[in-house]
């Protein structure tokens, strides 16, 4: 199975399989830590001519995904399916992606003057480099262009276990998918941004070099993404520790009204427990409640927005620790178009009712304590 950023056996998928379609639709499917996403996307003859068909989200079980694996195939293809369906997806040829994490690549110096067969030949050799011998490995290569410093070509050269690569395949084929490309998440992303920026598609080696690679991806992630959420581990096990129980609000803002995503105007107040895994369901009742009875407001539990990473990561009541999202409109508090102005006198009529669900927080929890 190919991976989109890169050159197959002469084939070039370096600008995307979307180029040169008209107006024709890819399905994307992204299988995240807490949830699958999929979307649908089409393309015109202009440039930039991309457009956003359809999407949808499904939350996952807990633990269906740990540190990129796949660990319950069988979650992952119910959780797609559903997705699909609630997204009116029909097209079963899809673009699947693997974390970097999951990957291992390097760029290699390889002599110019090579036939297609040789250089496959060259690049399988060190595909298989980036492994132990006993692993089967799936790889793919692009050609990044003339190597300034030592001569001859520059060869960016990717690899993955193949197991890791099958238990995404394998739950996309649980969902009646079949799976037509793979590609590495971070390559896809930097792809996008090169797009939206406007940045000619075809680098030089100085400008590629703008770009974060691999590894300060990895870096970044280990610097900040990582200690941010083992620090915020540590400190519910320390409140845990100390008062038998601890409560995690995860709040966030967001426009009333994305007709690119949804219909009609959200919620002013959404409540996600991750469909009641990861807080006590009476504390969920009790919030919904208090926003259920805000005058002049909306209130939902576990619709669109169900409680991101933070929230079915480390909420766990049966281990004592209850996780809150809530998802509040923007134009509950601010503007929602330039100059995006903080709004008090609008504030202070959301202020209350916030307020009231924190002390239903704090409530349930002093109830709890051992």
């Amino acid at each position: 199975m190919p991976w989109a950023s890169s050159n197959v056996r002469g084939s070039t998928l370096r600008r995307g399989i979307l180029s040169g379609l008209l107006r024709q639709t890819t399905v994307g499917v992204d299988i995240g830590s807490s949830s699958v996403k999929v979307v649908e996307l089409s393309v015109g003859m202009g440039k930039n001519d991309y457009r956003l068909e359809k999407c949808a989200s499904e939350l996952l079980d807990r633990n269906a995904v740990a540190d990129g694996n796949v660990i319950n195939i069988e979650a992952v293809g119910i959780a797609l399916k559903r997705a699909l369906g609630k997204a009116g997806i029909r097209t079963k040829d899809v673009v699947l992606g693997v974390p970097s994490m999951l990957t291992e690549s390097q760029t290699v110096s390889l002599p110019d003057n090579l036939s297609e067969d040789e250089l496959y030949s060259q690049v399988e050799s060190e595909a298989h480099r980036l492994y132990p011998p006993s692993q089967a490995v799936n790889f793919d290569f692009a050609v990044i262009g003339p190597n300034e410093t030592e001569g001859g070509i520059g060869v960016r050269v990717t690899a993955a276990n193949s197991d890791r690569v099958q238990e995404r395949v394998t739950a996309a084929e649980m969902a009646g998918l079949k799976p037509q490309v793979m590609d590495v998440e971070e390559y896809a992303v930097q792809r996008s941004i090169v797009q939206m920026l406007g940045v000619s598609e075809t680098l030089t080696e100085a400008d590629a070099k703008d770009l974060p690679g691999d590894e300060e991806i990895a870096a970044r992630r280990e610097a900040i993404w990582r200690p941010y959420h083992a620090k915020l581990a540590e400190e519910l096990a320390r409140i845990r520790a100390t008062h038998g129980i601890a409560a995690l609000w995860d709040a966030h803002s967001i426009r009333s009204v994305l007709p690119r995503f949804f219909e009609g105007k959200l919620p002013d107040l959404n409540l996600g427990t991750a469909d009641g895994a990861s807080c006590d369901p009476a504390l969920a009742q009790a919030l919904l409640d208090i926003g259920k009875s805000a005058a002049g407001y909306t209130a939902v539990l576990n619709g669109r927005f169900k409680g991101g990473h933070i929230t079915r990561q480390h909420g766990n009541p049966a281990g004592g620790v209850h996780a809150v999202q809530l998802e509040m409109t923007q134009s509950s508090y601010m503007q929602e178009a330039l100059p995006f102005d903080y709004l008090p006198e609008v504030a202070d009529g959301v202020k209350p009712h916030v307020r009231r669900m924190l002390e239903a927080v704090l409530g349930f929890v002093e109830s709890q304590r051992r």
